[in-house]
C-alpha cells in the first residue's frame, strides 16, 4: 500500500499517482513482456518512484535527481 503524502509538495504530487493508475501501471498484466516509454515531468516521475519503487513521498522528493543535478537519458522501472 502506498503511504499517504505528508508534506505540502507531496500532496501536490499525489495527483500524479492517480495519473499513473489511470495509465494502468498498477496492473502488470497490461504490460507483460513489453517495453513502454513515458515522457513526463517531475510529478509523474516521482509518482513512479512511489508506486513502482516502493519509496515514500518524502524519500522520492529527497532523492530527486534534480537536487543532485544527476540527469541521465532514462530511468528504468519494473512493473511486477
Amino acid at each position: 500500500m502506498v503511504q499517504q503524502p505528508t508534506t505540502k509538495k507531496a500532496w501536490r504530487l499525489a495527483g500524479s499517482r492517480e495519473s499513473c493508475r489511470l495509465w494502468g501501471l498498477n496492473n502488470p498484466k497490461n504490460y507483460q513482456n513489453k517495453h513502454i516509454a513515458i515522457v513526463a515531468h517531475q510529478a509523474p516521475q516521482l509518482a513512479l518512484d512511489v508506486i513502482l519503487s516502493g519509496k515514500t513521498w518524502e524519500q522520492a522528493i529527497d532523492e530527486d535527481w534534480r537536487k543532485q543535478k544527476a540527469w541521465q537519458p532514462g530511468w528504468g522501472y519494473i512493473i511486477e
